[in-house]
């Protein structure tokens, strides 16, 4: 998310795209978008030179200008490469079925304010949505359970269960009793089943300036709860986005419940990292197109009594692919089994293949025994999770009555 400064989204966008905004909102219509330059010929506005456009803004009515600046803000809070790619992921789901990437090519809309500016102003509803998705991942923790690869309930009786009994969890703590339930299919190929769940809470007071700025006044808010609930069938894997261990937990319970037909959700103990794939001769990393390379940077491994062995690719060098044959090497040096071998942290860079529309992204990313990842929540990271789980094969089930396992 971007700082926002009037003066800062000013020179961030283009004019033209300035000029069409305020022409809907029929704001500004007297403006000189026009320039006269050295030689005393009219050119368009240079892009830069916004100071008069800030001292047009700055006199708008006391109302007008902070309802305009709201918009601003809100078109900035999208405006970065994560979030421009956010917009044109959500423009595929089935919801939307919009090509955004193809649209920004074809408009020649290319820098990050000007594609949120774009979809603010041409797909309003996709930008609500994308900013709604944006603002709870960025606030509410996320966490994984493994509560297996089962069929999603979707139907009304089954949502009319579930909005009744997320209600009764909130009601001892204040809340209203206005729930909604906002659930849609968010990738075919990966059957993700994605649920939003908005609840009315109850009404407080906050400190704010009036709308002229000249006294501090106190403002009744009603804020929304808002939860995420993302489940993928194939993988078993239930991530939840809200505040507070047990609270999550609870609703883990709930979805489980009145979603997926359980008891209750499965200890959240049962997934866990397992590398040990890394040991088998001839292992390759199975890639879908959206990944273009990935390059090993760091493989530890415990060989047993306590040693461990750390093999890294320092610098630039590009030599990760050869970190699998020391790592075997090693094995085979200290006459060890592969079953007594522990690869116990896996670091890596991947490069993701260019789309049309988004430059060129890399990110570096480690595995460490038994649960622990740097993933964050943006979309790339979320390819490099489905390889991980999928794809490559390093996440599995720990049995409670597993005992050598659970030890690992």
């Amino acid at each position: 998310m971007a700082n926002y400064s009037l003066r800062s989204f000013l020179r961030s966008t283009q004019n033209a795209l300035l000029k069409e905004f305020f022409r809907k909102r029929e704001i500004l219509n007297d403006f000189e978008w026009s320039m006269q330059d050295e030689t005393g010929h009219i050119i368009p506005l240079s892009e830069t030179k916004v100071n008069g456009l800030e001292e047009a803004i700055e006199l708008l009515p006391p109302e007008s200008r902070f309802k305009l600046e709201q918009e601003f803000e809100d078109i900035t809070y999208l405006a970065d490469e994560n979030s421009n790619f956010c917009l044109i992921e959500q423009a595929n789901r089935p919801k939307f079925g919009i090509n955004l990437a193809e649209e920004f090519a074809q408009q020649e809309i290319d820098g990050y304010f000007d594609r949120s500016i774009w979809a603010y102003m041409h797909h309003n509803d996709l930008f609500k949505y994308t900013y709604k998705y944006m603002q709870v991942i960025s606030t509410a923790r996320s966490r994984d359970f493994l509560v297996g690869k089962l069929k999603c309930r979707v139907n009304e009786k089954a949502k009319t269960a579930f909005r009744e009994s997320i209600i009764k969890h909130y009601v001892g703590r204040g809340r209203g009793e206005n729930c909604l339930i906002d659930h849609y299919d968010r990738n075919k190929d990966t059957e993700q089943h994605c649920f939003y769940i908005f609840q009315e809470d109850c009404v407080k007071s906050v400190l704010g300036f009036n709308a002229d700025g000249t006294d501090v006044i106190r403002n009744p808010q009603r804020q929304l709860i808002e939860n995420i609930f993302f489940y993928e069938p194939k993988t078993g894997n239930l991530r939840i986005h809200a505040t507070g261990e047990k609270n999550t937990e609870a609703l883990a319970d709930i979805f489980c419940t009145h979603i997926l037909g359980l008891e209750g959700r499965p200890n959240r103990n049962t997934m866990v990292y397992d590398l040990s794939k890394l040991l088998t001769p001839g292992f390759v990393f199975n890639n879908d197109p959206r990944i273009e390379k990935l390059n090993l940077k760091e493989i530890i491994c415990d060989m047993g009594n306590h040693e461990e062995v750390v093999l890294k690719v320092k610098g630039r060098e590009r030599k990760g692919i050869l970190l699998l044959q020391r790592l075997h090497a090693a094995v085979n040096s200290y006459a060890v089994a592969a079953c007594d071998v522990m690869v116990t942290k896996l670091r890596f860079q991947v490069e993701f293949a260019k789309q049309e529309g988004i430059r060129k992204k890399t990110r570096t990313r480690e595995i460490e025994l038994p649960n622990k990842t740097d993933l964050t929540e943006d979309d790339y990271d979320a390819i490099i999770r489905k390889h991980i789980e999928g794809k490559w094969g390093f996440k599995r089930r720990l049995l409670s009555d597993d005992k050598s396992n659970e030890a690992a």
